[in-house]
C-alpha cells in the first residue's frame, strides 16, 4: 500500500488574521496563468499576503479563478524544498475568509496539486511572485524516490523522507480528508 508522506504538524508556519492587500504589482491583475499540460486558464491577482518567515516580511499572492470556487483565494508557492522534496512547481494552499474578513495562512494544510500523481490533471504552475527563500518544511512532501513514486512496500518501509519521517499508508480519515479537498483549480 502506498501513501503519502507528511512533515509532522509544526503551529510556527501558520499565519493567523492576515489580511489581503489589493494587489499593486506591475502585471495586470487580469492575466493568464500556464499549466502542467502547457495551456493557458484566466486568473486573477486578488491581493497579496504578508508574512514573516525567514526573519523578513514575505509577500504572497493570491490568486482566484473565472472557472474556481470564488469562496477561496489559491495561493501557489514555491520554497528552499521545490524540486528536491517538494514538487518543483510548488505546493498549493486554498485560504477561505474568516468571519471578521481576515484569512488564516497555514503551511500545515500545503498540498501537492493532483499532477504530481496523474499527468492527466491540469494544474496551474506557481507564478514567480510567489517564491519564498526559505525552506517550508510542511505537508506533504515527495518520497525519495519520486521518479516513478515508492513502488513496493520493502522501498516505502526503506525510506525516510525529509522530515526525518517514513512514508505511510493513508489511514481513514487520511482518504476522507484527501476526497474532501476542493477541486477548483483544475484538478
Amino acid at each position: 500500500v502506498r501513501g503519502l508522506p507528511y512533515c509532522p504538524v509544526d503551529e510556527a508556519p501558520r499565519f493567523d488574521r492576515l489580511t489581503l492587500e489589493p494587489y499593486a504589482g506591475s502585471g495586470s491583475a487580469r492575466f493568464q496563468i500556464p499549466t502542467s499540460d502547457g495551456k493557458l486558464r484566466d486568473a486573477e491577482r486578488a491581493g497579496v499576503f504578508r508574512i514573516e518567515l525567514g526573519g523578513a516580511t514575505q509577500a504572497l499572492t493570491g490568486y482566484t479563478f473565472a472557472s474556481g470556487d470564488s469562496a477561496s483565494v489559491f495561493v501557489p508557492f514555491l520554497d528552499g524544498t521545490s524540486g528536491t522534496e517538494s514538487y518543483g512547481a510548488g505546493r498549493y494552499l486554498d485560504l477561505y475568509v474568516e468571519e471578521d474578513g481576515t484569512y488564516t495562512l497555514d503551511f500545515n494544510l500545503a498540498y501537492h496539486p493532483s499532477c504530481v500523481y496523474d499527468t492527466r490533471f491540469s494544474c496551474p504552475l506557481t507564478p514567480a511572485e510567489t517564491r519564498l527563500p526559505v525552506r517550508r518544511e510542511a505537508r506533504e512532501h515527495l518520497p525519495p524516490h519520486h521518479a516513478g513514486w515508492i513502488t513496493s512496500e520493502r522501498q516505502r518501509r526503506s525510506t525516510t523522507g525529509p522530515c526525518g519521517l517514513r512514508a505511510r499508508p493513508l489511514g481513514r480519515q487520511a482518504r476522507e480528508t484527501e476526497r474532501a479537498r476542493p477541486t477548483s483549480h483544475g484538478d
